[in-house]
């Protein structure tokens, strides 16, 4: 954390990650004086003052790749953290956006989900799942990290999500993809080996 003349402030919070495991971040984002950063993790960790663990595989000894959502205020202390994952070894949250008028937090990024219960909620999904990574978007309650909504769209081959924006009252999402993918109505066929 710098201060508004870009002097430091706080360069590591002893609460806001643990536990053994490793956990990277790989986006923040801001909403008055609160912070929200999301990312993946490996192994047993502790965010936020949260313990969670990855899935490990029967009788292996690597943890598969999880992602996680976390919120904290203005002096980096934490309000809450949450996860979502899956067997596979490939779920990550790549970006976070809080909605300007409801504050719903939206993040997106990849997941090889096959249940309904991956977000702790109903999901939407076109994709194949457990065969490669796929789009997923999903919706969290700002006061307390609750998954209000999820969607996950993919084709049979490798799909990504990379950025989220809000432009004119909706969220604009922004990946790659392969092979045919529908979204929504629209089905579109990649040209290369990825499209955007």
């Amino acid at each position: 954390k710098t201060s508004s003349s870009g002097n430091w402030q706080e360069l590591w919070h002893s609460n806001a990650f643990g536990g053994g495991g490793s956990a990277t971040v790989t986006a923040l984002t801001t909403a008055g004086t609160d912070v929200y950063a999301c990312g993946w993790f490996v192994g047993n960790v502790s965010i936020a003052g949260q313990n969670f663990v990855s899935y490990t595989p029967p009788g292996s000894n690597e943890s598969s790749q999880d992602m996680w959502v976390a919120k904290f205020d203005q002096n980096l202390n934490a309000q809450w953290a949450t996860y979502a994952g899956t067997v596979q070894n490939d779920d990550a949250c790549e970006d976070i956006l809080v909605a300007p008028n409801s504050q719903d937090v939206y993040v997106i990024g990849e997941t090889n989900a096959t249940s309904t219960s991956y977000f702790g909620t109903s999901i939407s999904k076109n994709g194949i799942g457990g065969t490669s990574t796929d789009i997923a978007v999903g919706k969290l309650n700002a006061a307390n990290g609750n998954w209000i909504d999820a969607n996950i769209v993919g084709s049979t081959g490798q799909d990504l999500g990379y950025s989220i924006y809000w432009r004119g009252g909706g969220m604009v999402a922004v990946g790659i993809f392969s092979g045919t993918i529908t979204f929504g109505t629209q089905q579109m066929q990649a040209i290369g080996s990825f499209d955007l």
